[in-house]
């Protein structure tokens, strides 16, 4: 269980989608990635046969939120642990080809863990008890050398979910002992509570993440996850006789971020309209306060509806890293014990943008680049309304570059959109033109 070499040499991986460079602030995320099959046909669901189509994906919230971070130019480091073989190979492969650094990953005997979308039951059905990542031993890594592995002059943050701890004591406690290791160098702490009720009850969970609040500067929950912890802690539940509603959900994150009293709060919400488009806002509770972007969603027609969340976070973070760096801060500064997020409102529609762009494509990974999401914010006015076409289809070439990069220009678009381009013309400087 060796950590991987590096050949001599050679280069650190960079995205090959990132279109404007981020400011230095390296991402490091702890987590399992596993195969992903979603039946591909509607008729399909619940058939009993031998033989049926599935889309076979790579996913895991922490990858997804690296993969979506490296394809918008920021550094993002994924340690993990993957079975040796061809199916931990499908892992690392999609991880390279997004740009994730990938020094610290390690492979072991063993299995990947897989999970099954069931749309008919509005679920999904895990199979992970046994992959490496769950059978991980106590101490594999060294989390202060991993934490300061940067270039000279680079900040760092560190983004976990409360996924990991709930796999077993050995992971949970690799898990803590990162983020321990990251609040004694002064990084900043992430944590998506992610909370999955197949692994265990919420109350096992926040068992595990409530010592660790003091080093958390940004808790994001769900929208379940936000009434059922401001009903557990800090006695605030939705109203009797109904659901709440989004201002209840709002009442809850503040309850919740007072009874903290420390770690800024975050929530995602979204609903259908009738127009058959997926309205999606957000809100972040700090110590400045309530800031939120429901006066200003992003409407977007998703094809597939994982990898938003994970998509989310990393617009966040990526937004608030470029605050910390305009302010020259290595970690959000404190209003006595409460964090404050400066930028938080720009950071919460930076990943309203990011979670609709990642659901234009299927699969969990964000395919864009940082272009695309510019273009976004760009067009943001009031509401956005997100094109229909995969971002890699309405991305022109500049017509001010040489013919020979406007025809590479093109060729990365199709690649991006696993579009193969069949060019008829008698004359070849035609088919260049027809391609471009």
């Amino acid at each position: 269980g060796a950590q991987e070499p590096r050949s001599p040499g050679a280069q650190e991986p960079r995205s090959l989608y990132s279109m404007a460079s981020a400011t230095a602030t390296r991402v490091f995320s702890f987590g399992e990635a596993m195969l992903r099959f979603a039946p591909v046909e509607s008729w399909e669901l619940g058939r009993a046969s031998a033989a049926s189509s599935c889309t076979r994906s790579v996913g895991g919230d922490e990858l997804n939120v690296c993969v979506a971070l490296a394809r918008i130019g920021r550094e993002a480091s994924w340690i993990s642990v993957l079975p040796t073989g061809p199916l931990g190979d499908v892992v690392r492969s999609c991880a390279e080809e997004a740009g994730v650094d990938l020094k610290h990953l390690v492979h072991e005997n063993g299995e990947l863990g897989i999970y099954y979308l069931l749309p008919e039951e509005k679920r999904v059905h895990y199979q992970r008890s046994h992959s490496v990542f769950s059978l991980q031993r106590r101490g594999l890594f060294d989390w202060p050398t991993i934490l300061s592995t940067r270039s000279p002059g680079t900040s760092a943050w560190l983004h976990m979910t409360g996924i990991s701890p709930m796999l077993g004591d050995s992971v949970a406690s690799n898990w803590a002992a990162a983020i321990h290791a990251a609040s004694d160098a002064n990084i900043t702490v992430s944590v998506d509570l992610n909370h999955r009720p197949q692994l265990g009850p919420l109350e096992m969970l926040w068992s595990m993440i409530e010592p660790e609040l003091g080093r958390i500067h940004l808790l994001i929950l769900s929208v379940e996850s936000t009434k059922e912890l401001a009903a557990m802690l800090a006695g605030s539940g939705p109203p009797e006789g109904g659901d709440s509603g989004d201002s209840d959900v709002l009442l809850g994150l503040r309850s919740l971020h007072a009874w903290l009293g420390g770690p800024a709060v975050a929530c995602c919400l979204k609903r259908r309209e009738a127009n058959g488009l997926q309205s999606r806002w957000s809100a972040i509770v700090d110590g400045n306060g309530l800031h939120e972007t429901r006066l200003k969603p992003v409407q977007h027609a998703p094809k597939d509806e994982c990898g938003g969340g994970s998509a989310w976070a990393a617009g966040v973070i990526d937004r608030l890293c470029d605050a910390l760096a305009q302010a020259g801060h290595p970690k959000p500064l404190r209003r006595g014990h409460l964090v404050v997020l400066e930028g938080a409102g720009e950071a919460a529609h930076r990943g309203d943008l990011l979670a609709a762009l990642a659901q234009e494509s299927i699969g969990d990974h964000f395919a864009g680049s940082r272009l695309d999401l510019q273009r976004a914010e760009g067009s943001a006015q009031g509401i956005s309304t997100m094109s229909s076409l995969p971002p890699a289809m309405t991305e022109s070439p500049s017509l001010c570059a040489e013919p020979e990069e406007r025809v590479g220009q093109a060729l990365t678009r199709m690649e991006r959109a696993r579009v193969i381009a069949i060019l008829r013309a008698r004359r070849e400087d035609l088919a260049g033109t027809r391609s471009v």
